[in-house]
């Protein structure tokens, strides 16, 4: 799932929510001004409400414990289970696949941007043909074609020939509340709600809701002047059926049969206002609802985490010391991604079988562990034992339970028969329960989550799967495919708007680190590429170097000519900030290696390499500087300077 349709379907069930308590809440209130205000606020709030992580103001340990879990499963949960069945149900897709919903989505916004700037142009032709007959801070306009009267910004238009004076003055009170309220806000706004909603039916229905209450307030405020209201009705069926201008408030705006009953609506008690108090316990249920998944709190881009891709398991000890010790997983098979159902698994402590565990329908296990204090180093394992599975073994120590850190994987396993295809490990973040906690709530509460995780595992699973079927023989240094970067030996390295790239210490493109590399050997060598891991166990930076970090001392021939011996005492060491530089034989790269400017008063010689010897260390430069702060014999790759 990708970031742009989590959200726009996060908004649009904020937009639902929205128009769903207007109409059955607030609508039949006599409340006009409170409905403004709820409608302009809260379909603006709506936008907002998807960034929000009510996890960083309530731990998800909480939230699972008090089974507010249970009461409000995640929106995420039940969407990526979606894409998950829809992906797999689907072929896979092409390298660099065209994102039709990003396409269709950007293709409504330009047709409904373009009708509002068609709206716009109409009005600016009726403005430029209309005469003004008075500007006392609003401005009254005289149209000489037949329209319906109508007011725009702190401008009124009408027609005088069409009515009677008495109509008159009750029409052009109604467009003044209009202009003196700035109701032309409110329009603008459900305009540009509908641009960026237009694929959504709550959108138009809130902006209808819009425009209707704005009549609703004007038709109030007109009949607290002692206006008789059978008049003003008759008035309203009068102008009906003349075409309408969209972004303006007009006197005749459609729904006449409710704005007549809300008319003759008695006014409802301000008791009622308490409705308004059930907006926060509906925005926390959002807010609840829509809170990310454990592991993808500190996701970037809507991508998934590569957690492990094999191998054995690192130690997590967690802060929390008197924790609910507990090992839980869940086993799949690695090519049809189906859980392993009845598989045993013993657990192993001092090299006898403490208890043996077997796998549900879900492949999923779980244990208790509660190890004896002063016993932390007690050493368990957890070992697989299936005939047609290749046995795993999973080693920790008691003390890591004790500390809260409870055991859990999700493992895709290969057959013993199929050498073909490769296993995957993941060690998502543990949950922590009280030491007092109720073990059947723990083995639920946990089985959950980790079920929770499988669409995202399996989406990575069938990345890579698609990736090695669409280029078994990758010819770039780095290949994106949907959104995920590949190396030439077909390894997932990182994800496009998680991992950050380098190319000679500068932030680059995957592009860029293509075209530099582009005549280079299949493999590139650990001193031409350089991987930091992130907090989320996948690499945060890739960094690439088109020029060794050291060589060999150059031939003799280099140097005659090419070589400046530079006065220490006049050396201005802020050269470095910008030009490259060897320090003690070993080129400094930000970011790269040890990446040191030393100090001067540490620095005993400063030579500047120029021409063909420059080239020798890096073809791309003209001129390096080497900085020495070590003895002439502890300077790696020294040329001999005497006999430059």
């Amino acid at each position: 799932m990708t970031e742009l349709p989590d959200y726009l379907i996060k908004l649009s069930v904020g937009l639902a929510v929205a128009y769903i308590f207007y109409f059955v809440v607030l609508r039949k209130l006599t409340f006009y001004t409170w409905n403004r205000w709820y409608l302009l606020l809260y379909s603006m709030l709506a936008f907002f409400i998807p960034f929000i992580d009510v996890s960083r103001f309530v731990p998800e340990e909480k939230l699972t414990y008090q089974r507010i879990d249970d009461s409000v499963p995640r929106l995420n949960h039940f969407l990526r289970q979606v894409y998950d069945e829809a992906a797999l149900a689907s072929s896979p897709a092409p390298e660099e696949p065209v994102d039709w919903l990003l396409i269709l989505f950007v293709l409504g916004i330009i047709v409904m941007t373009g009708r509002l700037c068609l709206n716009f142009y109409f009005y600016a032709r009726i403005k430029r043909e209309a005469q003004l007959v008075s500007d006392d801070g609003i401005m009254l306009y005289h149209v000489d074609r037949e329209i319906v009267p109508f007011s725009f910004g702190k401008a009124v238009f009408i027609n005088p020939t069409l009515h009677s004076e008495d109509d008159l003055e009750k029409i052009i009170l109604h467009e003044y509340v209009h202009v003196q309220q700035k109701h032309t806000f409110d329009n603008i706004w459900a305009e540009i709600l509908c641009i960026l909603n237009w694929y959504n039916p709550f959108a138009w229905l809130i902006r209808y809701s819009i425009r209707q209450n704005l009549e609703y307030i004007a038709d109030d405020q007109v009949l607290r002047h002692e206006v008789d209201i059978k008049k003003y009705q008759y008035l309203l069926l009068k102008v009906t059926g003349v075409p309408e201008y969209r972004l303006t408030n007009q006197f005749n705006f459609a729904s006449l049969k409710q704005r007549i009953i809300m008319m003759n609506k008695a006014r409802t008690p301000k008791i009622y206002l308490a409705r308004f108090l059930f907006l926060a316990p509906l925005i926390i249920t959002m807010l609840v609802a829509f809170r990310p998944d454990p592991d993808r709190q500190q996701m970037i881009s809507g991508n998934p985490f590569v957690l492990h891709g094999g191998g054995k398991p690192q130690p997590y000890l967690a802060q929390l010391n008197d924790s609910y010790g507990y090992c839980a997983g869940i086993i799949l098979d690695a090519a049809t991604r189906k859980p392993i159902v009845d598989a045993q698994i013993e657990l192993v402590t001092k090299g006898s079988v403490v208890k043996t565990l077997r796998t549900d329908r879900d492949g999923y296990y779980y244990s208790d562990l509660n190890a004896a204090p002063g016993n932390g180093r007690l050493l368990y394992s957890l070992k697989l034992l299936h005939p047609d599975y290749r046995d795993f073994v999973s080693e920790f120590h008691a003390g890591d339970f004790n500390s809260g850190y409870g055991r859990v994987s999700v493992r895709f396993l290969s057959a013993r028969k199929d050498s073909t295809v490769r296993g995957f490990y993941y060690a998502p973040n543990h949950q922590q329960f009280p030491k007092t906690a109720e073990s059947e709530q723990v083995n639920k509460n946990v089985k959950k989550y980790l079920t929770s995780l499988l669409p995202t595992y399996r989406a990575e699973i069938q990345l890579i799967a698609d990736f090695k079927k669409y280029h078994p023989f990758p010819k770039n240094v780095l290949t994106r495919f949907k959104n995920g970067y590949f190396d030439r030996s077909k390894e997932l390295v990182g994800y496009e708007g998680v991992t950050e790239l380098y190319l000679d210490g500068q932030k680059a493109t995957y592009e860029e680190v293509n075209e530099a590399f582009r005549s280079s050997p299949f493999l590139l060598s650990d001193t031409r590429v350089s991987k930091e891991w992130g907090g989320d166990h996948t690499f945060a930076k890739l960094k690439y170097l088109t020029f060794p970090l050291y060589k060999d001392a150059p031939p003799a021939h280099l140097l005659v000519g090419n070589v400046e011996i530079k006065d220490l005492s006049a050396f201005d060491i802020a050269v470095l900030d910008k030009d490259a530089y060897f320090l003690d034989g070993f080129r400094q790269v930000f970011g790269v290696g040890s990446n040191i400017k030393p100090a001067k008063n540490e620095i005993r010689r400063v030579v500047l390499f120029k021409g063909r010897l420059a080239r020798y260390y890096d073809p791309k430069l003209e001129k390096v500087w080497w900085i020495e702060t070590r003895p002439e014999n502890e300077v790696f790759g020294r040329p001999d300077l005497a006999k430059k």
